[in-house]
C-alpha cells in the first residue's frame, strides 16, 4: 500500500498536478493508567503538587501526528493534549523519530506542540510532572505516532477553510481572534486512506476550572469526535493566539465543555463544506530569539529541576519561530508559548493569503507573550504577567517574527 501510494504521487508530480500533497496520520492513546496517575500531577492550574493523584478520567487523553509534505518540503506535526511541552521532552521525541528513520526525518522537520487542556498530565513539571513510568510511555507514543504519520501517507489535495467562533478577551480588550480555520486533506487513495483535518483556533480549554481533577482534552475531546463522525476520517487540533481568547459559555461543568466543543466541530464541518482547494509549494522557514529570564520564579524552579526548561547559565533563553505557506492562500505562524491578541493579531494581519494560520505552543511552551504596552495595565489581573518570563520578550519575540516574514 506504501508503496502504491508513492508510485501515484510521482506520476502526479510528472505530471506538474501543483495541487497534490503528500499527508499522513498517526495517533496514540496516552491515558493515564491508575497507576500512572496516581503517581503524577494534572498541569495547568494552581502551584506546585496542587493536582497531583488524582485517578479520575473524563475522557481520553491522546497524541496525535500529521505529515504533510510536497517534493522539497517537509513538516511533521505532533500534538498532545496537555498544557505545555518541556524542552527535554521534546528533545527525547526528535531523537527518538531521527534514530527509528534512520536520520532519514531530521529533528528540524519535526514540530511538537500542546492542545493547552488544562486537564491533562503536567509534562513541563511546573506543577509536578508526572511518574517516570508515565513520561517514557508518553515520549515512545509521540514516537509511535510521529513515525506512523510519515510511513501510511498518502497523495491528495489539500483544501483550507475559515469561519468564526464565539470567544470573548478575558482581559477585557474589544480585540480577540475569533477565527477557526481548517486544512483539509482529500486522499487520493480513499480505499486506503481516510480525511485528515487540522482544526486551528483560539479559545483556552479552560471551561474546567482548577476543582476539576478529571483526565480530559477538554473542548477538543468533543470537537475532534464531530469532525471525525462528520467526515469519517482523522482531525488533529492546535490552538492559535490562545493567550487571552476564552470560551464564551454560561457554564463551567463539563457538559458546557462537551457543548462548546460539539459547536466548534460543527463549525469546523462547515468550513470544510466551503474549503479552497490549496495550490503552490509548501515552504517554511525557521528563526528564533535569545532574551534575558528576569521571572525569578521561573529561574528558580529550573534550577531545582522541577521546570523542563532549557535556560542558558546566564539564564537567558532561546525561542523557537517559523513561518510556512500552502502557495498563495495559506500562511501560518509558529509561536513557542501563549500569546496575547494584541500581540498575535498584528502579525497574522502582516501576512496576505486569504487563510492565516497560527500555531500557538509551537516547539516551546514558554508562557504568555504579551506586548510591552499591555504589560500590569489591566486592573485587577495579572494571570499573564505572572507566567510571564519577561516583560520584554513579547515585542522581542514579535520583532524576530517581523524580521523573519521581512526576509520573504
Amino acid at each position: 500500500m506504501k508503496l502504491l501510494g508513492v508510485l501515484i504521487f510521482g506520476m502526479l508530480l510528472s505530471l506538474n498536478v501543483s495541487a497534490t500533497y503528500f499527508v499522513g496520520y498517526g495517533k496514540a492513546d496516552i491515558t493515564p493508567t491508575n497507576s500512572e496517575a496516581l503517581a503524577s500531577c494534572m498541569g495547568g492550574y494552581g502551584s506546585l503538587f496542587f493536582r497531583c493523584g488524582s485517578s479520575e478520567i473524563l475522557d481520553a487523553i491522546s497524541v496525535r501526528a500529521f505529515s504533510v509534505s510536497d517534493l522539497d518540503t517537509h513538516a511533521l506535526y505532533i500534538v498532545v493534549d496537555t498544557v505545555g511541552l518541556g524542552d527535554t521532552l521534546m528533545a527525547e521525541v526528535r531523537n527518538g523519530i531521527t534514530q527509528a528513520t534512520f536520520n532519514l526525518v531530521k529533528p528540524e522537520y519535526i514540530h511538537l506542540a500542546a492542545t493547552h487542556t488544562h486537564a491533562g498530565p503536567d509534562l513541563q513539571g511546573l506543577w509536578g510532572g508526572v511518574s517516570v513510568e508515565y513520561r517514557q510511555r508518553i515520549v515512545s507514543e509521540m514516537v509511535r505516532a510521529g513515525i506512523e504519520a510519515i510511513q501510511y501517507t498518502s497523495p491528495g489535495i489539500l483544501k483550507v477553510g475559515t469561519t468564526e467562533i464565539p470567544v470573548t478577551n478575558r482581559r477585557g480588550w474589544n480585540e480577540v481572534d475569533n477565527s477557526l480555520r481548517v486544512l483539509y486533506f482529500e486522499p487520493f487513495l480513499d480505499k486506503y486512506f481516510r480525511p485528515i483535518t487540522l482544526i486551528n483556533a483560539s479559545a483556552h480549554p479552560t471551561i474546567l476550572d482548577e476543582t476539576n481533577l478529571g483526565y480530559s482534552a477538554g473542548y477538543v475531546n468533543a470537537l475532534r469526535k464531530v469532525v471525525e463522525a462528520g467526515t469519517e476520517g482523522n482531525a488533529i487540533f492546535i490552538n492559535g493566539i490562545v493567550g487571552d481568547a476564552t470560551p464564551s459559555v454560561d457554564a463551567a461543568d463539563y457538559a458546557a465543555v462537551s457543548e462548546y466543543g460539539a459547536m466548534l466541530g460543527n463549525k469546523a464541518l462547515e468550513a470544510n463544506y466551503s474549503a479552497d482547494i490549496v495550490y503552490g509549494d509548501f515552504q517554511m522557514v525557521s528563526t528564533s530569539v535569545t532574551h534575558p529570564v528576569s521571572n525569578t520564579g521561573f529561574v528558580q524552579l529550573q534550577h531545582t529541576g522541577h521546570l523542563d526548561v532549557n535556560l542558558a547559565p546566564d539564564n537567558t533563553i532561546s525561542a523557537p519561530l517559523a513561518y510556512f505557506k500552502f502557495g498563495n492562500k495559506v500562511e501560518g505562524l509558529h509561536w513557542p508559548g501563549e500569546a496575547l491578541t494584541r500581540l498575535g493579531l498584528p502579525l497574522l494581519d502582516r501576512l496576505i493569503a486569504s487563510h492565516k494560520l497560527f500555531f500557538g505552543l509551537t516547539d516551546a511552551s514558554y508562557g504568555y507573550f504579551l506586548p510591552i504596552d499591555e504589560f500590569l495595565q489591566v486592573p485587577g489581573r495579572t494571570t499573564e504577567e505572572n507566567a510571564n518570563l519577561d516583560p520584554m520578550i513579547g515585542d522581542a519575540a514579535k520583532a524576530a517574527m517581523i524580521s523573519l516574514l521581512s526576509e520573504e
